[in-house]
């Protein structure tokens, strides 16, 4: 399972922290700040007005693994070529206790995916991201989020893809939350 995982994340931002096989998942038991992961900007604030932020963007080209490729070519009928550029924003927030805040996103700029044999154009909509929060004392929270569709017109074939993964890790390494999703689906 976990090779199948990252032939779907590859495509996308393939910041894979390490998950056990799946199991069901699980309540977060530390006291770290679970809700950081992914909060807004108003969380911050309220946190400390003396916080620095950095924003970074990046201009990347669209990128997809092989075994990702062959799932969409599975769903759409022929082999393609993708192209097309991302775009890529990175946000690091360091609190005054040294705690960081990471948000990594990724999303496609107009990129499509052309059928090799039938010259079909699939649009290509997807978002990753990563938010993570790494205590001071060691502590780790992290939520990778991704969604990959590659639509096909009228009758053409799609491909959807769907992946959540979340773990929660203490000082001391043990983990205390540990979720894993994936869903794709030829439509």
């Amino acid at each position: 399972m976990r090779n199948a995982l990252k032939g779907i994340a590859l495509p996308m931002i393939s910041i894979l922290i390490g998950c056990s096989e799946p199991t069901s998942p699980t309540r977060p038991t530390s006291d770290l700040p679970v809700t950081l992961a992914a909060s807004s900007s108003t969380t911050l604030t309220a946190l400390s007005a003396s916080s620095s932020t950095r924003v970074f963007n990046v201009p990347a080209s669209v990128r997809v693994s092989a075994a990702t490729r062959a799932r969409i070519e599975a769903c759409v009928g022929e082999p393609v070529t993708i192209v097309g550029e991302s775009l890529l924003m990175i946000h690091q927030t360091t609190l005054p206790d040294g705690s960081q805040l990471v948000v990594v996103h990724a999303n496609p700029q107009g990129a499509i995916a052309v059928g090799s044999s039938s010259g079909t154009q699939y649009r290509i909509g997807a978002s990753d991201t990563l938010a993570q929060f790494i205590a001071p004392s060691g502590g780790f929270v992290a939520t990778f989020t991704a969604d990959l569709h590659v639509i096909g017109p009228g009758s053409a074939g799609s491909f959807l893809g769907h992946i959540i993964l979340h773990i929660t890790m203490t000082p001391d390494g043990a983990v205390t939350a540990d979720v894993e999703v994936v869903d794709t689906q030829c439509a």
